[in-house]
């Protein structure tokens, strides 16, 4: 077990991360998980995260200090075999996991989390038994059971951080591939020592709908690394590049193109918009389930001159729309944190939200950005034509959000609250 210490004289601990997302496939989760693990082993800890295999990277690298394992899941039908090294008692519990995955495993979406939880679980109990492990910290359902067979076949503590739920997401749980995710996130929560959450709004979440202890929850909120971003290219200059008018406003969403992130509030805001600013721009990024009923409610509400569906953006991509924006918006209707409104704030983008889940906790109404009441297409309206019509609210909001992203969401700040979770798991162990 460890006993050094690292850079702010605490424990430093040999960590396996299971996450299903992590560079180069990397959506808010990943991002988080991505910049977690890098400040955790600058300062001293030895990570391993395992992951997913992704065509074009290599199984094995080190990353900034990183180790990266990308497993490739089983073949469906293979024979499921456990080190003989693990105690019969834990063989046998895991035996019974397969086969109640199998068995339950009707659709291609239950085999290929199957098939990846099987691989991950193998390749970190191989690892375990070359060097143990102090702790594993998971990310999410999706690697649920790959948590809690290497808990018990590793004699580990476990810590996991919930990003969402499958309740939230949805309003309630509505069918059986539902219910099925729930139960999930369920006994991953009921199998860790201690849950991380990034909000006050999942914090009430898991007690109010899971009936998870307060004293078991610690709220940890995502982080930003403001020097990402930096565009040395002026705003006219990127609007050429990208294609965009050189006047004007541009109104900026990024996301995923799912309900949940009120991209359709905006879609439904903007002629009202147009009403009183006629040269604004929306731009929106990202791809999802729902575009091609976004692409639809443009055409109906007679909004294709005005709107610009980016795709997928990355993250030089963001930097840029953010660096050439007026305004940035994050109206959803479900938003356990919102990273995105971390990213606008950073950039020096005055913002306006919905006042649903993790936003509220980021931005004060009339000190670092606007809020809009969740769903509610004439409130938003207003909160942009009024940040639009004020050029001095705009830099004031911007100046106290960049200063507010100072304070309080650095990544040595935040690994430095993860450390001390991993301290309390460690020592009550």
């Amino acid at each position: 077990m460890s006993s050094t210490l690292d850079s702010d004289n605490g424990t430093s601990h040999r960590v396996v991360v299971l996450s299903a997302e992590f560079e180069p496939v990397v959506g808010g989760l990943g991002r988080v998980v991505v910049a977690l693990s890098r400040e955790l082993a600058h300062k001293g800890h030895d990570i391993h995260v395992i992951t997913s295999a992704h065509p074009g990277t290599p199984a094995y690298q080190i990353s900034h200090g990183v180790h990266v394992h990308r497993v490739a899941p089983h073949e469906w039908g293979t024979a499921f075999a456990v080190d003989d090294a693990i105690e019969p008692i834990h063989q046998e519990q895991l035996r019974l996991l397969h086969d109640y995955e199998v068995y339950n495993g009707s659709s291609e979406f239950f085999r290929d989390v199957h098939n990846k939880n099987m691989a991950i679980f193998q390749h970190a109990m191989r690892l375990h038994q070359e060097q143990p492990f102090d702790i594993i910290h998971t990310h999410d359902w999706l690697v649920e059971a790959a948590a809690w067979m290497l808990k018990a076949g590793g004699k580990l503590p476990l810590v996991s951080t919930i990003h969402a739920t499958e309740q939230g997401r949805n309003n309630g749980i509505h069918n059986d591939l539902q219910r099925y995710i729930s139960h999930k996130e369920w006994r991953l929560i009921y199998e860790s020592e201690q849950v991380i959450v990034n909000s006050q709004h999942m914090l009430k979440e898991l007690t109010w709908t899971m009936g998870v202890p307060e004293s078991k929850i610690h709220i940890i909120p995502n982080g930003i690394d403001s020097s990402k971003f930096t565009c040395d290219l002026t705003r006219e200059e990127l609007r050429v590049k990208h294609n965009l008018p050189i006047e004007g406003n541009v109104v900026l969403l990024v996301g995923r193109m799912v309900r949940e992130k009120g991209v359709h509030v905006l879609l439904e805001a903007a002629p009202g918009i147009l009403a009183q600013h006629p040269d604004t721009t929306f731009l929106i990024a990202g791809v999802g389930y729902y575009l091609q009923d976004l692409k639809d409610l443009a055409t109906s509400l007679n909004l294709n001159d005005h709107v610009r569906f980016f795709g997928q953006a990355n993250d030089g991509d963001l930097k840029e729309l953010l660096a050439l924006s007026t305004v940035a918006t994050a109206p959803s209707t479900y938003e356990p944190f919102g990273i995105v409104a971390l990213e606008a704030m950073a950039a020096g983008v005055p913002l306006v939200t919905s006042d649903r889940g993790g936003l509220i906790d980021i931005v004060n109404h009339g000190e670092t950005g606007l809020t809009s009441y969740g769903e509610n297409p004439n409130s938003l309206k207003d909160m942009v034509n009024r940040l639009l019509a004020s050029p001095e609210l705009a830099e004031r909001l911007k100046t106290a959000a960049k200063r507010k992203i100072q304070e309080k969401y650095t990544w040595p700040a935040i690994a430095l609250k993860t450390r001390e979770v991993y301290d309390e798991v460690f020592a009550n162990r």
